[in-house]
Parts: structure tokens; sequence; C-alpha cells
């Protein structure tokens, strides 16, 4: 479904999403506003991610201090617990 651009496709009667295509299939649910009805799959690979390294995310609508961030990754990097790609 992913390699092939699908939007969605039917497993065993469970609907599943390509998460990259959630704008189109519901624009509430892209943007959080509602949860959406279908699974959702997605790789790291569409969103150009390492399969070997931790992936932190910020889901929320907070901004992040350029130099709070900064530090916090290069602690982080130091530590040898994340990779930056």
């Amino acid at each position: 479904m992913i390699q092939n651009g699908q939007v969605q496709t039917s497993v065993n009667g469970l609907t599943l999403q390509n998460g990259l295509t959630t704008n189109l299939v519901s624009a509430k649910a892209a943007t959080g506003e509602e949860v959406p009805e279908q699974i959702m799959v997605t790789t790291r690979q569409q969103y150009g991610l390492p399969e070997d390294a931790i992936v932190y995310c910020n889901f929320n609508q907070v901004i992040w201090h350029k130099n709070i961030f900064l530090k916090w990754t290069k602690t982080r990097q130091h530590a040898g617990f994340i990779t930056m790609a």
C-alpha cells in the first residue's frame, strides 16, 4: 500500500490508511481535530528517518526556543542517545 501510493486498503475487513494521505481522507483528522476512523500505517522511510535511531516528536503546538532545543539535542548527541538526521 505505501510503496504503491494507495490511499487505503482493507485486510480481513479492517481498513488501513496510508498516513501520508490523511489530509485526503479527513482534513480534521489530519490537523488533530478529531480521531481518525481508520488505522494509519506509515514508515520511517516515508519521512526520511533512519531505521536505527530514536525519533523524538512534538505533536503539540508548543514552540521550542532555539537555544534550548540546540542544548537539548547536543547533550543527547554527546551521550550517544540520538542521531540527528
